[in-house]
């Protein structure tokens, strides 16, 4: 498994391997990849975030060998790691972020392609005419980052379009 964060990862570490256990299958390695952080920026892609970026590409290869060798580990810190993950995946917790800077769409400039709603990682987003979100968002930032027209926005916040993969990397 591998994981991308900013400075920790939410405690997701100890809360897949659980899952993979549960399924009957034997967990033998994670890692998480530092990525500069994609909410609430303030500019766009630079070299010093390029720079972390390619950063992580290199270890992430490195890990797949690795991890093809037979020579990873899954490394979790399990009290602080299950602390992390109750905060992290309480959705009372995500719903007070978004009350902060609720996401909000500029009709005006929605062409109602539908690609906000083909991101969101956790189907937050339904397109009925336009985009309607739902109760679940856990503020990843797609929908913001990849709307070809820029209507999706934050109420009272002002942040770059800031992306760190193309969105066919997402789109399968």
């Amino acid at each position: 498994m591998i994981d991308t964060m900013l400075i920790y990862s939410g405690g997701v570490l100890g809360t897949v391997r659980k899952i993979i256990r549960r399924k009957g299958y034997i967990p033998i390695g994670a890692k998480e990849f530092i990525m500069p952080s994609n909410v609430f920026v303030r500019e766009g892609m630079n070299d010093k975030k390029r720079a972390k970026i390619n950063n992580a590409l290199l270890k992430a290869t490195e890990f797949a060998r690795r991890l093809i060798d037979g020579k990873t580990s899954w490394f979790d810190l399990p009290v602080y790691s299950d602390l992390m993950a109750l905060i992290s995946q309480s959705n009372r917790n995500w719903k007070f972020f978004e009350s902060l800077t609720p996401i909000i769409v500029d009709k005006s400039k929605c062409n109602s392609c539908g690609l906000c709603e083909k991101l969101c990682p956790v189907n937050n987003i339904k397109l009925i005419k336009y985009p309607e979100f739902l109760n679940n968002c856990i503020l990843c930032m797609r929908c913001f980052a990849y709307c070809p027209k820029e209507a999706i926005s934050f109420k009272n916040y002002r942040s770059a379009r800031y992306r760190a993969a193309e969105v066919d990397e997402f789109l399968i």
